[in-house]
């Protein structure tokens, strides 16, 4: 058990590149004070190898701190102007002593053992109010879709889990920022600011927004080449790389069928092709892909050169290579002015919309 949870508290890298008879005396010296504390304050306090991404080094051995050195270490602890190089110092000598401390993981703030739980050793590091987050359906990953600071420090909430769109959380007094960000399929980010205070154990409650977004917006203008064998010959031509059969081509295959009136109106006008690229003849009898050529026999072709030709064109947007389908809006003969890949909802019908915006700012672009 012990054993385990001292190899747990090491990193993916420390598993392999650290040698077995350099760890096991910092092992056997940790458990040399399992009998002397109470579980918690052993596993978390005293066990640990590590207490965050630090080099590691030897930090427990067999000479004892003194009161007053440990009295020394602890006032420096409490101190506001002690830097995280001396916090980190002071935290190793204190636990190679067999005493319980860590780093709390949202802040980094030291933390001591006393009266059955982990306390700050500065009263500004006391966590007393309480931030209540509520935002909308679906998942939010931290740092990708939002970000919360304090003092100018970004907070580690990561693996904190939201309950049925609710997040709580117990905060220290400090300045606030809270960011949210929203990326567009063309690549740009837009993000959005909420700055605040909270002190004296104040309650508050914040609706994480998000940055609204024009049509005109999602448009870019990256520069790719052509797919051998094609015209190029209306304004605009709709490009899909598509595995058929497969999810989740098998779901922008239904979402073209159910977009075809508008998508063959715009065929008429001249104004748009569409392009269908299979890695083999045989693949256009699958799924929703059958009824597709149906409807549009010409617009499906097998490039010799498949995947070396979605690969370039992937990297040239941005995207992950293979990750299908790739769906590209043409303008022109080498102009991407709109780029997705993988499961998209309502993408058709967006880039039916992009399309009307892109022809009347056309002399802009």
């Amino acid at each position: 058990m012990y054993r385990n949870a001292f190899v747990a508290s090491l990193s993916e890298k420390d598993r392999i590149d650290v040698r077995e008879e350099l760890l096991e005396p910092e092992f056997q010296a940790a458990m040399r004070r399992v009998g002397t504390l109470t579980a918690r304050a052993f596993l978390e306090g005293v066990l640990p190898e590590r207490f965050g991404l630090e080099p590691l080094c030897r930090f427990r051995g067999e000479e004892e701190l003194s009161a007053a050195e440990q009295k020394l270490l602890i006032a420096r602890l409490a101190s506001a102007d002690c830097s995280d190089a001396e916090i980190l110092s002071a935290l190793r000598r204190l636990r190679g002593s067999g005493i319980p401390v860590k780093l709390r993981n949202e802040d980094g703030a030291p933390l001591f053992f006393a009266d059955g739980d982990f306390r700050p050793f500065r009263a500004a590091d006391a966590a007393r109010n309480h931030l209540t987050l509520k935002k909308p359906e679906g998942e939010l990953r931290y740092e990708q879709h939002w970000t919360l600071y304090r003092d100018g420090k970004e907070l580690d909430f990561e693996k904190k889990q939201w309950e049925e769109n609710t997040l709580t959380l117990l905060l220290p007094d400090g300045k606030y920022e809270l960011f949210t960000e929203k990326r567009l399929p063309n690549g740009n980010a837009y993000g959005k600011r909420v700055a605040f205070r909270l002190a004296g154990g104040e309650e508050k409650a914040l609706v994480l927004s998000f940055p609204e977004v024009t049509a005109e917006e999602l448009l870019g203008k990256i520069v790719i080449p052509e797919i051998g064998g094609q015209d190029y010959e209306t304004p605009f031509t709709m490009e899909f790389f598509m595995a058929p059969g497969e999810e989740p081509s098998e779901h922008i295959a239904n979402e073209i069928l159910a977009e075809t009136e508008s998508l063959k109106a715009l065929c008429a006008q001249k104004k748009l092709s569409l392009r269908f690229y299979l890695r083999e003849a045989e693949a256009a009898e699958r799924g929703s892909c059958k009824t597709l050529k149906s409807l549009f026999p010409e617009a499906f072709s097998c490039p010799a050169d498949y995947d070396a030709q979605e690969e370039v064109l992937a990297r040239k947007l941005f995207l992950e290579p293979g990750q299908l389908p790739l769906i590209i809006l043409r303008r022109g003969r080498d102009c991407a002015i709109f780029s997705a890949a993988g499961y998209r909802v309502g993408l058709i019908a967006l880039m039916s919309e992009l399309l009307t915006v892109s022809e009347a700012s056309a002399p802009s672009l």
